[in-house]
């Protein structure tokens, strides 16, 4: 993400006026605060496995595609006038406790390993 970034700012350093620029800027904001959640909740709650955290990362990336460019893309993206992210990161916990809870919990290897017990 961080490289895509870069990437948009040199694009936007150059030409400043182009559609890419405006996409960049109302994606990637919201994309990086979304993942956030996946994130937090894989570092700090032990029963996350990997399929939680896969679940929790197509949820969010999916639903902020819907819902930023298909099903509320036209200003004010959506009719309750909340920030684009506010329901991906809603949807990306729950994806992610529910998978995490449904699926077997990590090894205690892969614990140990990770939390250095």
């Amino acid at each position: 993400m961080t490289i895509i970034v870069i990437l948009f700012a040199l694009i936007a350093a150059y030409a400043p006026t182009l559609p890419i620029i405006r996409i960049g800027v109302l994606f990637i904001w919201p994309l990086y605060s979304i993942l956030a959640i996946t994130v937090i909740l894989t570092l700090f709650w032990r029963r996350v496995n990997k399929y939680g955290f896969i679940a929790g990362l197509l949820a969010e990336s999916i639903t902020q595609l819907l819902f930023q460019f298909v099903i509320w893309s036209i200003w004010p993206h959506n009719p309750w006038y909340l920030w684009e992210g506010a329901l991906p990161v809603i949807i990306a916990g729950i994806a992610t406790v529910v998978v995490s809870l449904a699926t077997p919990p990590p090894s205690k290897a892969i614990l140990e390993t990770f939390y250095c017990e």
